[in-house]
């Protein structure tokens, strides 16, 4: 943010003055550089004009602000300012080890000085919250924060919950905030039977997009004769589980006296949970 020089009545160096920031929700107080000065003799003792112009970094959103123009200890000038409010709300899709943060609202409120919220001026810390570890990852390259922009993670454990928080680059101030742990998705098939030794098993639902057929386990039980076997299938067809998804069982028997009885249980590879299961009896 800058602040300019409205007027001056006399002739004064900006190499006699100094520039106190305070910052009235913390206390804090610091001095910062003189616009002119740094550089030559020609700019160090050049006079405080109308439109100069004067830049005060690192402050932070929802904060009260009065910049102090001081020779001597006396003030000649100040302006009192107060950024806006910001709160940023924040969803989540995960599946395993992979995670997309999306910016659903960013707001700014409560402002006598308008501002731009830009990623680059934010931490964005991920937290483990069984074992406590912290890291921060990089922010959208985009520049103004907006609804719709995504953060993608990854090397996530699917076991594990995690935090995802947005700091203010002095960490002293949160934004938003957004907790999430990967969920067993679940599954919903139907059975089909193309004659009496096969089955036709069809995907009629499933709880999230993005699952992959190789992080599932299927296992079909003869609840007859007490006999199990892993069922595998082809993801070359389909890498992700979809609605409409067929596999055929072949090899099934039935009973000379009794139709033979069949479950079949998807598990998650990922959390070693259950999605879902199936049980038919094969028609003779």
């Amino acid at each position: 943010m800058d602040v300019v020089v409205e007027s001056i009545n006399t002739k004064i160096q900006w190499s006699s003055v100094k520039i106190l920031v305070v910052d009235e929700t913390t206390k804090e107080r610091s001095e910062i550089p003189i616009p002119f000065g740094n550089n030559s003799n020609e700019t160090s003792n050049r006079t405080i004009q109308p439109y100069d112009r004067v830049s005060i970094p690192d402050l932070m959103f929802g904060h009260k602000y009065t910049v102090y123009l001081n020779k001597n200890g006396a003030t000649l000038g100040k302006v009192a300012f107060t950024l806006p409010k910001l709160t940023i709300s924040l969803s989540v899709k995960s599946y395993g080890s992979e995670a997309t943060i999306t910016v659903e609202t960013a707001t700014l409120s409560g402002a006598t000085y308008q501002a731009n919220a830009l990623w680059k001026n934010f931490i964005l810390r991920i937290t483990d919250k069984q074992s406590g570890d912290v890291r921060d990852t990089p922010p959208p390259e985009n520049g103004t924060i907006e609804k719709g922009d995504s953060i993608r993670l990854s090397n996530l454990s699917a076991k594990r919950e995690y935090v995802l928080t947005i700091f203010s680059k002095d960490m002293k101030d949160i934004y938003g905030t957004v907790s999430w742990s990967y969920q067993t998705p679940t599954i919903s098939v139907e059975c089909n039977f193309p004659n009496n030794q096969s089955a036709a098993i069809t995907v009629k639902q499933v709880s999230q997009t993005g699952v992959k057929w190789d992080n599932v386990e299927i296992t079909l039980t003869d609840k007859t004769k007490g006999e199990k076997k892993t069922i595998k299938y082809d993801s070359s067809k389909d890498e992700t589980i979809g609605v409409g998804d067929v596999f055929k069982i072949s090899g099934l028997t039935t009973s000379s006296k009794d139709s033979q009885k069949y479950l079949l249980v998807f598990i998650d590879k990922l959390t070693e949970g259950e999605m879902g299961r199936i049980e038919w009896t094969q028609p003779k």
